[in-house]
């Protein structure tokens, strides 16, 4: 959360919860990076996750490679893993900062979720970026957007979104108009899926 932007990417694990995974979050645990199927193999047996999303995150991935979004090794395992305590290291680098002084930092606000719920407690939001493809608008999203505001998110089937710029009006009348608006006019950007919490875990995600 940055200032009144909430910043809303694929669905993490709330403080307090604990992954049913056979083995705890460490440094030593990198996944290979040599084809799909080792990668989904060793995810399911030390992260826990389902091998249909972990092969959308592997194609991204691959998009990615070839783009040269990715510059070093640990951007790669940042991405492929996407865990509770990549969260968890950043709201300690906020916070490292701040007790050195630089105040600036007071101002970023953060929360592990699911986020298609977004963080109704905040709201509402000058804007919200999500950056995890979903099949329709999260209706908490809307809720939570201020009027006025503007939402970017990507919308469509799997692995072929388009980005979409929404923007929240209300009328004289009290009743809210919703605009939305192909940001690349056609143009499909593949992103992950915005999966799901059950409980502790993430299982499957949120398109209908």
């Amino acid at each position: 959360m940055i200032g009144t932007a909430a910043i809303v990417g694929e669905a993490l694990f709330p403080p307090n919860a604990r992954a049913a995974v056979p083995k705890p979050y460490s440094w030593a645990l990198t996944p290979p990076t040599n084809n799909q199927s080792d990668y989904i193999k060793w995810m399911v047996e030390n992260r826990g996750e389902e091998p249909k999303y972990l092969g959308l995150r592997w194609s991204r991935y691959q998009v990615m490679l070839a783009n040269k979004n990715v510059s070093n090794a640990a951007n790669v395992r940042a991405f492929l893993l996407t865990i509770r305590p990549l969260a968890e290291r950043t709201r300690a680098a906020y916070d490292g900062a701040i007790s050195r002084g630089y105040g600036e930092f007071k101002s970023i606000n953060s929360k592990a979720s699911d986020g298609y719920y977004g963080w109704e407690e905040a709201a509402p939001f000058d804007k919200i970026i999500v950056t995890c493809g979903i099949d329709h608008i999260p209706p908490a999203l809307l809720q939570q957007l201020k009027v006025g505001g503007i939402m970017v998110i990507p919308v469509g089937p799997p692995g072929a979104q388009r980005l979409l710029k929404v923007t929240k009006e209300q009328g004289a009348d009290g009743n809210f108009a919703i605009t939305r608006s192909d940001i690349y006019n056609g143009r499909v950007v593949p992103f992950v899926p915005l999966t799901k919490l059950e409980g502790d875990v993430i299982k499957g995600t949120h398109h209908k």
